[in-house]
């Protein structure tokens, strides 16, 4: 009879509570981690300092979009380094 409850539980119960127990885990580290914040900003600025639109002769405004530029490959980076880590 203990064989037969050990088989049942190894076969049945047993996978189903560790299943479950690590399906917990993992939703308790993504919502601790913000994985879904992170994916959905994976390409939005990094700690921009302006955001506005810039009025100015073309050098001012190429000098903003290479700003705002750099700013999304390093929040990109940045947010993935979090992601992976």
């Amino acid at each position: 009879m203990l064989v037969a409850s050990f088989f049942s539980w190894w076969y049945g119960a047993g996978w189903r509570m560790n299943a479950s127990q690590v399906a917990h885990r993992l939703s308790r580290t993504s919502e601790f981690f913000s994985i879904t914040l992170l994916l959905r900003t994976l390409f939005s600025p990094y700690r921009q300092i302006s955001a506005a639109g810039v009025r100015g002769n073309i050098s001012v405004q190429l000098r903003a979009m290479l700003d705002r530029i750099v700013s999304r490959f390093v929040g990109f980076f940045v947010r993935t380094f979090v992601l992976i880590a």
